[in-house]
Order: structure tokens, then sequence, then C-alpha cells
């Protein structure tokens, strides 16, 4: 933190958490960040103004949550710098967003964190309105759980340590819609995004992460975990750049399939390896297109006992970058 940012607020609530005063934290320069403010909070509602929280959750309304004018929000954990790196201490079992439709939550820097899980529901709406000065360092977890970060800044890197994919949902319902120039959707037991990723405001330059236990292609059985990533649903997300994609597991093929495009300028693929599984009677197959295509295992994760399942007649990987 340097003297001319706006500092740091971080509260942690009990039962009840009411957001009527008035904070002066200003930033002291064009360059400066603005507040930063943690809330945290067991299990977390975040609501519309007069709205009650489900039974056991603590109440946030989302217009006192804006009144703070912060340039960065974390809920359900604190931040800290810990040996020059920016590490993020979950206390929220649960997030939930339950907001009504025409009244989004609208905050530069969003960022969710939870042991157990964040539910963006139907009806609600998470915008980054005007960009302004927002916080770019990278984000470090220790343990399961599901992250969300629904930003107008560039993207960054979310690491995690000690995962056993035991524990971690993130559920963007149909209906719910994220509206931002970055987005990083992440959960180690299960990854569910049904509803809009709007990136209009990126102007072409929208960048997506994605984390899951396991990230799938092509025909994938009914009831396979992870996310599957299909064409169409890629070609949906008009003005993305940037696509990263987290296996806590391993990224598997089912039969022939196709995926990205000349526009998209970067694909990153991080997963402990990459599995192909005969469809149909067709052995797998994989084609990547973007600018540029990295693959890796940046956490180390082993799964040798599922790659050694995979097709053993082999597939076929074409890459296709520049």
């Amino acid at each position: 933190q340097r003297t001319i940012d706006a500092g740091r607020l971080s509260i942690a609530a009990g039962d009840t958490l009411v957001l009527d005063a008035t904070v002066r934290a200003a930033a002291t320069a064009a360059t400066a960040r603005a507040l930063d403010l943690d809330i945290a909070a067991r299990q977390l509602a975040i609501v519309a103004e007069g709205a009650a929280a489900p039974s056991g959750h603590v109440a946030l309304e989302a217009a006192a949550l804006e009144r703070f004018g912060a340039g960065s929000v974390l809920l359900g954990g604190v931040r800290t710098i810990v040996d020059g790196v920016l590490v993020t201490t979950v206390r929220a079992e649960s997030v939930r967003f339950d907001l009504t439709a025409g009244s989004p939550l609208t905050l530069p820097d969003l960022q969710v964190a939870a042991t157990g899980s964040i539910t963006v529901a139907n009806g609600t709406t998470l915008s980054t309105g005007a960009a302004r000065t927002t916080d770019t360092r990278d984000v470090t977890i220790v343990g399961d759980g599901a992250y969300l970060r629904v930003s107008a800044g560039s993207q960054v890197r979310l690491a995690r340590t000690g995962t056993t994919r035991a524990a971690g949902v993130l559920d963007i319902a149909s209906g719910a819609t994220l509206q931002a120039a970055s987005i990083i959707a992440d959960a180690t037991f299960d990854t569910r995004i049904d509803g809009a990723l709007d990136f209009a405001s990126a102007n072409g330059r929208g960048a997506l992460a994605i984390g899951a236990s396991a990230i799938g292609f092509g025909d994938a059985p009914d009831g396979t975990p992870g996310v599957l990533l299909t064409q169409s649903r890629l070609d949906a997300l008009g003005g993305l750049s940037a696509l990263r994609l987290k296996s806590y597991g391993t990224v598997d093929t089912y039969g022939a399939a196709t995926f990205g495009s000349a526009s998209l300028a970067s694909l990153g693929i991080d997963a402990a390896g990459l599995a192909g599984f005969a469809a149909d009677g067709v052995d797998p197959s994989l084609s990547l297109t973007a600018g540029t295509v990295s693959l890796g295992n940046l956490d180390a994760v082993n799964e040798d006992a599922r790659l050694a399942t995979a097709n053993p007649a082999g597939g076929v990987l074409a890459i296709t970058a520049g």
C-alpha cells in the first residue's frame, strides 16, 4: 500500500451488518488506488434495499455497498500482504447474490471468496460501470473453495495451493448477468456457468478465466463433472480476447472437438494433463486455434491415475497459433 493510496478497510460481521457510515478515504493522485474494502461473514447475502436475507445469512444491501465508493471490494475474506504476495484469507462458507432484475450491483472491482459456495441468482446483474483505478495484483488462496472476480481492470492470476477438490461450488444461474472487462470464475469442486457473461465494455479486449475440477471438450457423457466447453459457447462470448482455462484435474476431450478462433488473441490451458476418450466410436482429437496458445501445469497437479485411463489408441492434438 502506497502513501497516495486510499487504504484498506476490513469488516467482519457476526449476525448483523449495517453500513450507514461515511468513509473518508479518497485517493490522493490519479494513479492511486481507491479504497480496498473487505467484508467477511460466515454466510453473506447481498440483497436489494429493504430485502431480507435467507435464514442464517448476514444481509448486505447492494446500495450500501456501492455508497462506499471503494475501488476494490472483497466479499467473504480478508486481504493481506505476505512477503510481497497478496494473500486472500477466506472466512465465508457461502456468499449469495440475490438482486432484482433492473437493479445491478455496480462496482469497479468485485472479488468474492468462499470455502463452500458462491451463488449468483436468477435476475442478478453484477456490473463494473465506468472503469476506475482497480486492483491488478495476482491473488493467492490456500485450500478448496469458490472465487469470483468481476472487474473493469485487466486480468490477474489466481493461484491456489493445497486443493483436494472436496468442496467449492460456483453457481452463476440462468438469468444472471456478469458485465465486465475481465472475469474469473473458479471453483475446485463444481463450476456452473449458466448465466450471461458480457464483455461489451472491454471493446474487444475482454478476458475470461475459468477454473474447475475438470474441463471437457466434445461429446461428454451425461453427468461428466466439471465445465464442458463448446465452440458455440465461445462464439456467444462476444468481445473476448483472452481465455484462460484452469483444471484442478485434467482437460478431457470426448471424440472430435474444435475450439478457438483467429480473433481469440490468447488461449491458455493449465492442468495436470490432456486426456482423450473415444465417443460414439470416434477416437479423440482436439483442434485449438488462437493467436497464442500456451499449455502448462503451474500448480504441479498430479493426475497420473486419470491420464492412465485415456484412450489406449491415443489421439490427435492440433494447435493453430499466430
